[in-house]
């Protein structure tokens, strides 16, 4: 089974044109059959500006596998223990006629398979296997950093919600 996004538009704001929020989900399949959800902030791709033309922060193959990676890194990713398909995503009569709904639970995922999950949706969008060994070399090099602070400010995230609760 090939990896894909359930989600064909994701609405998001942004104030600086760099930065996003995902005002609605991103939902993707693996190629193992898991679904995951996201809405997170996103900066796309963390690629530096000399390699935009190669591999670009934002772009129809790329930014939708670029957002999944940064809600795991952030911990704001979701993962499905229903097995359902498009056809349940998209038509309220066979969601009605089933009468039974997705159970999403929080899933934290450890680095390697953030990056995992980012390559296959990378395949899944029709990048080739020379520039996801771009990336995955990119991620071995500067990657740990990223998901270090991420998690990090998650984790500082979630400690002011609940004492403010």
């Amino acid at each position: 089974m090939k990896g894909k996004f359930l989600t064909p538009f994701v609405e998001t704001v942004t104030t600086d044109g760099r930065n996003f929020k995902l005002l609605t989900w991103l939902i993707y399949r693996d190629s193992k059959g898991r679904h995951f959800r996201t809405i997170t902030d996103t900066d796309g791709g963390s690629t530096p500006p000399w390699l935009w033309p190669l591999i670009p922060p934002f772009g129809k193959k790329d930014w939708k596998a670029f957002v999944l990676h940064d809600g795991c890194y952030r911990n704001e990713i979701e993962i499905n223990g229903f097995n359902w398909n498009e056809d349940w995503l998209v038509n309220w009569e066979l969601r009605r006629a089933t009468c039974t709904t997705p159970t999403w639970r929080k899933w934290t995922p450890s680095e390697s398979e953030s990056n995992w999950l980012l390559d296959d949706a990378l395949k899944a969008q029709g990048y080739n296997r020379l520039k996801r060994l771009g990336v995955k070399l990119a991620l071995c090099v500067f990657g740990w950093r990223a998901f270090d602070d991420d998690r990090k400010r998650a984790a500082i995230y979630a400690r002011a919600q609940t004492k403010c609760l």
